[in-house]
């Protein structure tokens, strides 16, 4: 994605920041989670997931559309689906695994997103191999600057919710995924990135466009918090965009980094802890000790 500056602690390389822009229109309320794969296998390849608790049909219009750290701007046309498993929306981490590789709970294998392929003969989708992270909003306060394009976001803890919408309806019963959207980005790279999507229907729309009066006559609506990005991204009805910064983790089929980033001055060293054994082309989401502020990336590069 960018220039590799020096190497820093066990081969994280320091980038750049440089963050540009393209845009886009969308629609209306339904995303649920958002999660990514990639795999030493198919070096330079990530494909993303769109979680929606819609029923899942076999096309999903729209694109995503990328800006890398160069400023050249990537469309990508969705793949195809495949079924979530009915995973609950508040799940940990081991179950969105289990919803993307296997659909499980109550999905049927057949329909697995591991069964599908990435276009061009590169390899499954997921497999056992591969390294998965679900992101959710990353909290102003140690954010990097967003220098106005978007709202920065994060791979969430293992052990925390992985969804960022539609906690549960309003009598507390579970709001379970239905189906994943994916798009595989192939010559892709690890980095900061601009993304949103646009052109798709009610099924992968900006959560926070959601109303419970869109409900009718249901009796127990749905409870759409916590209502963050990625959930939120799209574009408005007005076509402004509701882009998300990411740090894309890309895989690019060299050796782990055992050790953790050293020598970062001003970094909170519990954040560089769990970069350690970080697969190579992984973007370490450092953060900042108060006061400070990120100038650039950590990717590990072995």
């Amino acid at each position: 994605g960018g220039r590799v500056g020096g190497r820093v602690g066990a081969r994280y390389a320091r980038l750049a920041l440089v963050l540009l822009s393209a845009w886009a229109p969308s629609s209306r309320a339904h995303l649920s989670a958002v999660c990514s794969a990639t795999s030493p296998d198919a070096p330079g390849v990530v494909t993303f997931f769109f979680g929606t608790y819609h029923l899942f049909a076999y096309n999903m219009p729209g694109q995503v559309v990328a800006t890398a750290l160069d400023g050249s701007e990537h469309t990508y046309q969705f793949d195809g689906w495949c079924s979530a498993g009915m995973v609950r929306t508040r799940g940990d981490f081991d179950d969105y695994r289990r919803s993307l590789g296997y659909a499980e709970p109550w999905g049927r294998r057949r329909h697995s997103c591991s069964r599908d392929e990435v276009p061009g003969g590169l390899g499954p989708v997921i497999s056992e191999r591969h390294n998965v992270t679900c992101y959710r909003q990353w909290g102003s306060a140690s954010a990097p600057d967003d220098g106005g394009l978007g709202t920065w976001v994060r791979p969430a803890a293992p052990d925390s919710a992985q969804n960022c919408a539609f906690n549960s309806w309003t009598n507390g019963r579970h709001i379970r995924l239905r189906a994943w959207y994916r798009v595989s980005l192939v010559g892709f790279n690890s980095g900061s990135w601009v993304m949103h999507t646009r052109g798709t229907d009610d099924r992968l729309a900006p959560s926070d466009a959601y109303s419970a009066d869109s409900q009718g006559s249901l009796v127990w609506p749905m409870i759409s918090l916590p209502a963050e990005y990625p959930c939120n991204m799209g574009t408005t009805e007005a076509g402004d965009p509701k882009a998300v910064l990411l740090l894309a983790s890309v895989a690019d089929g060299g050796a782990a980094c055992p050790d953790p980033p050293a020598g970062i001055a001003g970094a909170e060293p519990a954040s560089l802890h769990a970069c350690a054994h970080a697969f190579s082309g992984y973007s370490c989401a450092a953060e900042c000790a108060a006061g400070r502020q990120q100038v650039g990336e950590l990717i590990c590069r072995n």
